[in-house]
């Protein structure tokens, strides 16, 4: 018996089911056997069964009710040879059909007429399946019947004509299969669940290790910064000293020999390069954060657009935009304004050298709150800031100078166009303002310098620092301390002094400083540079002599300021000098003029 599928797949054996089977069958008789010879001499076409076939035939049935898969066999007419019960168990066909020589359509059209194999014309269903038969071909199937047992159904051709084919209920099998794929599924399902999770959780680590990474490399290049910055600073206050000497002892040549044209011919150059040597000095001081700044709250908008007519003026072609994004609040930041304004024009003029052809130079304010978690040069701490932004369409910066772009003597221009301190000098203003501040550039798409300078929510303040003064007829009458501790510098200043009618008394240091304050009851005026050799600096000396002589008129000198401390606002009592310096600006500061 075979029947036409769309399954080729052929499952593999199920053992236990086999064997179940074939245990119950043997356990019990057959209720659905051939019968005896005399059942079985019922014939198909009207011909006669012979006796000794018929018993021959009784006999195979029986030893075929003992195997547990069910069992037909036709011949080459398609007429039933043998078969077993557990056929008729299985597709619950009625025993008459069981006689020797029942034809195969006979099994057919049982099935369609009971609805086996779906609605549609019975006569086509059952022509299909005997036309299909008669190819002899070996095949496989598997058919659900209306009570959903599964049934599988194996033919295979014999030598002479006919086929045999073996019937085994994978019923069982099929379910395990289907209860294997859906644990499988669920499976799966919970491994494709852990897989994200493990995939979501491997992105965060990446992204933990990333920024782990900026934060090192951000700590690595902070200490080179501090390192360099140091290098530079003490540099710097060698040479502020150096140049100190040299523009006093030039100064007072040409004041001379002013009428001896020839000599002031020679000295106006040199005066003029110990100058630009000392804004070089100045722009490393201020890289290394020793500049003495005097910060307050100032309106960062309303300093940008006090910049601007005069930045169009040198900007050409270039356009510029200034926007706050805080509205018509006020947004003030903590900072030396001088020191501001002179690191937004050096972005500014950097922006300007960027842009040959013109471009779009914009400058935008805002109040920010960081969360703690922000990566400028390093980890921006909890708090709000001022953040600005100088943004440009220019020509960006190259990838192997990017990570050098802080530095000193670093510079993106030609041989010759610039000292690379532009930047240096914002980078060390921000830094010694508290702040913080990162770059982003790409070459060909312009550049964009960001910073924050720590918000000031106490509002622009007016006051002045406190200037002593000193009227011209009071000079001569005056006697000033002097305490440096580079004798050259001492010497130049005593000198200087003198000139004007003062009468000096000198000190090495600090301690010889307090001595002499202590002792000599005359000392009018106080002159002391900051860094000292000793336990004590120049503001400490100050402080000092403020309790000890109230009416005691103090000014401070400096290189660089590295030990005031900024956040007593103690030092703003007291006027200070930037070395080097000339005479006038020293008694411009004395006399309370400048």
């Amino acid at each position: 018996m075979t029947e036409p599928s769309s399954r080729k797949k052929r499952p593999k054996p199920n053992s236990d089911t086999a064997s179940n089977a074939a245990a119950e069958s043997k356990a019990r008789p057959s209720k659905r056997g051939i019968g005896p010879p005399e059942q079985v001499k019922k014939v198909s076409a009207g011909k006669p069964v012979p006796p000794a076939e018929a018993n021959n035939h009784a006999l195979l049935s029986a030893g075929l009710d003992y195997i547990s898969q069910g069992i037909s066999v036709f011949d080459s007419e398609l007429r039933l040879v043998a078969s077993n019960a557990r056929l008729f168990e299985l597709l619950d066909f009625p025993l008459e059909l069981a006689a020797l020589g029942t034809p195969f359509e006979a099994f057919m059209r049982h099935n369609a007429e009971r609805g086996e194999y779906g609605p549609g014309d019975i006569e086509k269903q059952v022509r299909e399946r005997v036309e299909l038969a008669e190819k002899f071909s070996k095949h496989y199937i598997e058919r659900t019947r209306p009570d959903g047992m599964v049934i599988a159904v194996q033919g295979t051709p014999l030598p002479h004509g006919g086929f045999v084919s073996v019937f085994t209920d994978i019923t069982e099998q099929r379910k395990n299969e289907i209860e294997l794929s859906g644990r499988s599924a669920v499976l799966e399902e919970r491994v494709k669940e852990r897989t994200a999770k493990l995939s979501a959780a491997n992105k965060e680590l990446r992204k933990m290790i990333e920024a782990q990474k900026k934060m090192e490399s951000a700590l690595v290049q902070a200490k080179k910064m501090e390192a360099v910055g140091r290098i530079a600073g003490g540099l710097s206050h060698d040479f502020n000293n150096l140049l100190t000497v040299i523009l006093g002892n030039l100064e007072a040549l040409r004041e001379r020999y002013e009428d001896w044209e020839e000599i002031v011919d020679h000295l106006e150059p040199a005066i003029r390069a110990a100058r630009r040597g000392a804004a070089s000095t100045r722009q490393l001081l201020a890289f290394a954060r020793r500049q003495p700044l005097q910060p307050v709250p100032v309106d960062v908008a309303s300093l940008m657009a006090d910049m601007v007519p005069l930045l169009r003026r040198s900007m050409g072609t270039i356009e510029i935009a200034v926007m706050s994004k805080t509205g018509d609040s006020l947004c003030c930041a903590l900072a030396d304004p001088h020191m501001l304004e002179n690191a937004l024009l050096n972005l500014a003029m950097n922006s300007r050298d960027a842009m040959p052809s013109g471009g779009l130079l914009s400058m935008e304010i805002e109040r920010v709150r960081h969360d703690g978690r922000a990566l400028f040069d390093a980890q921006v701490p909890q708090g709000d800031y001022v953040q600005i932004s100088v943004r440009d369409t220019g020509l960006g910066i190259d990838k192997d100078i990017f990570p050098r772009v802080f530095e000193p003597f670093v510079t993106t221009k030609d041989a010759g166009s610039g000292t690379g301190l532009g930047l240096s000098l914002v980078y060390g203003f921000v830094k010694q303002s508290g702040g913080f501040i990162k770059i982003d550039s790409e070459r060909g798409t312009g550049t964009c310098v960001t910073f924050l300078l720590p918000y000031s929510s106490t509002g622009v303040e007016t006051t002045e620092p406190l200037v002593p003064s000193v009227s011209a007829g009071e000079v001569g009458e005056k006697l000033v301390l002097l305490v440096e501790d580079e004798e050259d510098v001492r010497s130049i200043i005593r000198h200087q002094l003198s000139e004007y009618g003062y009468m000096v008394v000198e000190a090495r240091d600090a301690r010889q400083a307090m001595h002499l304050i202590d002792t000599i009851q005359g000392i009018d005026i106080l002159i002391s540079d900051v860094m000292m050799p000793g336990p004590m600096n120049g503001l400490d000396l100050a402080k000092h002599a403020r309790v000890v002589r109230p009416a005691m008129r103090v000014v401070l000198i400096s290189g660089y300021v590295e030990q005031m401390d900024r956040s007593s606002g103690d030092e703003s009592d007291f006027p200070l000098l930037r070395k080097p310096f000339d005479k006038s600006e020293l008694f411009k500061l004395i006399a309370g003029s400048a």
